[in-house]
């Protein structure tokens, strides 16, 4: 989890997964609605870069900033982008009912004024990707568990016409070098 200060978000943040509370069925007590639920989750989201490399998003946390979009639009030949690492948010709704919603979020585009407590996660990449004009990248990434630990693992991939152009390791394979006791 970090603060990113000299960060550049070049995308929107794309969702990708949920979560839901556990239901719990008659007669089943809490340990046992929780065990029942599969929270291993796996994603693949690719994006281009806009003409403004992202500039409206920042650091990738606080509120999307639309002026700073305008001012940064390149109308002329956009430029290559380098990627160490992808950040991960989060946009969750406590409760929901009737129209109204009580929500809390880091992500950009839906930010919780005052969440000055939560950071987004940051998956570095071993090597940075040169991404030129007009590819797009693709992020894989597993939430993995077991009984004792949960990780994430992650890969990313530079995509030029439909082609893979360059391509990442899997980082931290089984939790290897970073993972949250459960």
């Amino acid at each position: 989890v970090v603060r990113a200060h000299a960060a550049s978000q070049i995308h929107q943040e794309l969702p990708c997964w949920q979560f839901s509370h556990p239901l719990q069925k008659e007669n089943m007590n809490i340990q046992e609605a929780v065990e029942s639920v599969n929270n291993e989750k796996r994603a693949c989201v690719e994006f281009s870069i806009g003409k403004d490399n992202g500039a409206a998003y920042g650091p990738g946390y606080g509120n999307r900033n639309n002026t700073l979009s305008k001012v940064a639009s390149t109308d002329g030949n956009p430029s290559s982008n380098l990627i160490h690492g992808f950040l991960g948010s989060f946009h969750c709704v406590l409760y929901e009912s009737a129209g109204t919603n009580s929500v809390i979020s880091i992500a950009p585009t839906t930010f919780s004024t005052g969440m000055f407590s939560w950071f987004p996660l940051y998956f570095p990449l071993r090597e940075p990707l040169l991404v030129p004009p007009t590819s797009s990248v693709r992020c894989s990434i597993w939430r993995k568990c077991d009984p004792g630990r949960v990780w994430y693992e992650w890969c990313a991939e530079i995509m030029c016409k439909g082609q893979t152009t360059s391509v990442s390791n899997i980082h931290n394979p089984n939790g290897r070098s970073c993972f949250v006791r459960l």
